[in-house]
């Protein structure tokens, strides 16, 4: 996705890839901050990208839900490393566009982040807070280190909510909603604001089918944590929140709570991959079935609306350059790199 500023042109390539609180009681915003100067030049072009990697580098294995926050492994679905294949092309598509801002999902640890970001052709500094995920699947930043940037990092995972399900109070996101807020180096006031995001999953809880009521809840959160950076810094900043929303971003009812503040992206760019194939992610519940989806998304606010010159989706090739058919079968999806496709 290309933006024009009057003062920054910011290419971004969405690679895939907050809340009133439902209980008065629980409406402070709650985050980690750590600050990280990065000396270099600041381009007049940045790219951004997003991208849910399916486990960066360890399979976390199988799990079952046994309370509502408890998870219980599944023995015959035990953790392994990713395939060495998988990483290598996940590690060929970074190089291949090189982001100077790269927001991930389903990574590890922080090690297993700096790691990957080892294998890239340019150095990177690497940011990850460790979220409210059992199975220690985090959201987290690369950044390249030759930036002339100022960088605070927020996390929000200890916002909370009022579950309807229970009338418990508890955390909001099953991950996180951590933030990069970005400063040219010597400003005291940011040019961009990017929020990871990777919402909840359509697993079925009680009362709960597909976790409707929950992921709805955190895109609340979600428009609660903008509302207040617009309140901080200004109605105008440019505000980026790519990653997994783990729902159809162009069908689901659920995406109307975002669209109060948010827009995608793809509907904003002067050029873009056509709507028939935003397809990041294929769900097949049986060996007939394909559910094919656009579950990844670069959402921004409305300051960059007039500024979107380019989104696309990330199509995974051969090792020969050919295009991969979008797959028919668990088996097909279970050969590519993710069972994501990025955004850019």
């Amino acid at each position: 996705m290309l933006l024009h500023k009057k003062t920054l042109n910011v290419l971004i390539l969405l690679l895939l890839v907050s809340f009133v609180p439902l209980s008065a009681k629980s409406s402070s915003l709650c985050f980690d901050i750590f600050r990280s100067p990065i000396n270099g030049e600041l381009p007049q072009q940045l790219t951004i990208m997003a991208y849910n990697v399916e486990n960066l580098s360890w399979s976390v294995g199988g799990f079952k839900r046994t309370e509502k926050k408890e998870m219980e492994v599944l023995r015959h679905k035990a953790p392994a490393p990713k395939d060495q294949h998988k990483s290598q092309k996940i590690s060929s598509i970074l190089n291949e566009v090189l982001p100077d801002i790269l927001v991930l999902t389903e990574v590890e640890s922080l090690s297993a982040l700096k790691s990957a970001a080892k294998t890239l052709k340019v150095p990177y500094l690497s940011y990850m807070l460790e979220g409210n995920d059992h199975r220690n699947i985090n959201i987290s930043f690369l950044i390249k280190k030759d930036l002339d940037l100022d960088i605070v990092y927020e996390s929000h995972k200890h916002m909370k909510w009022r579950d309807p399900v229970d009338d418990k109070v508890d955390k909001l996101f099953t991950r996180d909603a951590p933030a990069m807020i970005l400063h040219r180096a010597g400003h005291s006031e940011p040019f961009l604001i990017v929020i990871g995001v990777h919402a909840k999953s359509k697993r079925d809880r009680h009362g709960d089918y597909e976790s409707t009521l929950w992921r709805s809840a955190e895109f609340r959160g979600y428009v609660s944590i903008i509302k207040n950076y617009k309140q901080r810094f200004g109605e105008k900043i440019p505000i980026i929140l790519a990653g997994d929303l783990n729902t159809d971003v162009v069908s689901s009812p659920e995406m109307k709570i975002l669209r109060e503040e948010l827009s995608s992206a793809f509907g904003a760019a002067q050029r873009a991959t056509p709507l028939q194939q935003r397809i990041t992610h294929t769900y097949h519940p049986n060996a007939h079935t394909t559910v094919s989806n656009q579950l990844d998304d670069i959402q921004i606010s409305r300051s960059l609306k007039q500024s979107v010159i380019e989104a696309q989706v990330y199509r995974y090739r051969t090792d020969k350059g050919v295009l991969i058919p979008f797959p028919k079968t668990i088996e097909e999806r279970n050969q590519l790199p993710s069972d994501h496709w990025p955004v850019f």
